[in-house]
């Protein structure tokens, strides 16, 4: 019996289970679909978004437990003792105490409503070690302001064609030991065979580990003529298409104040319009000159305008 082969949603299974996956049936068999870990995806979130989701998490894993076991407490209220007996609005602040195991002016007296005490108490601290937890991994969190270009563009740059892209950081946020790795999937004109490699920069000081003192943004390019894709016909827009799928930029880094890894990964290609051919276009400036007012106010004579980062311009280049 032949194993099912299924997309990227698990869903649909794929007809013609042939090259690669004939080869590999018996690991997919074995593997079987893939399954979605909700708790994974929802800390992942959390951890990712604004403070303010995990507040409001918080707030309502709180609020939910605390409905969950309200109507307990209403429903064995006699079997409490106390100064007075326990109404509807005592079983709610009694339910809301008992998450944090805090005293209350009511004792259990039989087994049914000692259960109900102690399973809350066990649930609610293992519950507020969680969301410690998830707290604590927020706060601890580093802040990722790497900021990559949105599109890379194919263009000539002082007579040769180029690739061009631009990182930075935002909120002047410094990394040392940076690392950024451009790889491209291609079809080789000269082998007619595709072709998955990495490209070098022109300059070669961004080959190897650099710095990124923000806000002040970097411009990476790499020189076609030198390139494994040098076999591409680059002025015919048709022939880059036709020739190059797609590419991968992977940048890392070491966040200065705290000395741990920041990193990034993009993707670029056609279909999505992260691939742009303009062969007079160019990085549009971001380098701006401050007027004497905001000089006085900032103390610097120029500034980064991040709305131009990923602008493009046209130069004499068009020609």
């Amino acid at each position: 019996m032949s194993a099912a082969v299924y997309d990227s949603t698990n869903t649909v299974p794929i007809p013609k289970p042939s090259g690669y996956f004939n080869r590999n049936q018996k690991f997919f068999a074995i593997l079987g679909p893939f399954h979605r870990r909700y708790l994974s995806e929802l800390i992942v979130f959390l951890l990712d978004a604004p403070s303010i989701y995990l507040l409001l998490f918080i707030f309502a894993v709180v609020f939910t437990l605390t409905l969950l076991f309200w109507p307990f407490y209403a429903l064995l209220g006699p079997s409490f003792t106390g100064k007075t007996v326990m109404s509807t609005m005592d079983a709610l602040t009694t339910s809301f105490a008992g998450l944090f195991s805090q005293a209350t002016p009511w004792t259990a007296t039989n087994s049914a409503s000692l259960f109900l005490v102690t399973l809350q108490s066990a649930i609610g601290k293992l519950t507020l070690s969680a969301l410690t937890a998830l707290l604590v991994l927020k706060v601890s969190r580093v802040p990722n302001f790497l900021i990559v270009s949105k599109s890379l563009l194919f263009h000539r740059h002082e007579g040769e064609w180029h690739i061009s892209f631009r990182i930075g950081t935002l909120y002047n946020q410094v990394l040392h030991g940076v690392t950024a790795r451009l790889h491209v999937n291609f079809k080789d004109p000269i082998t007619n065979k595709k072709r998955y490699t990495l490209l070098d920069f022109s300059s070669n000081r961004f080959n190897t580990d650099f710095s990124i003192q923000g806000p002040m943004p970097i411009n990476l390019r790499h020189l076609l003529s030198e390139s494994p894709m040098s076999g591409v016909d680059f002025e015919k827009e048709e022939d880059v298409k036709a020739c190059v799928s797609n590419f991968m930029l992977c940048v890392q880094g070491f966040d200065v104040s705290t000395g741990r890894s920041v990193g990034l990964i993009e993707r670029y290609k056609w279909s999505d319009d992260t691939l742009k051919y303009d062969r007079g276009g160019a990085m549009d400036d971001v380098l701006v000159k401050l007027s004497e007012k905001e000089k006085k106010r900032y103390g610097k004579g120029w500034g980064v305008k991040f709305t131009a980062f990923n602008g493009v311009k046209r130069t004499e280049e068009m020609v």
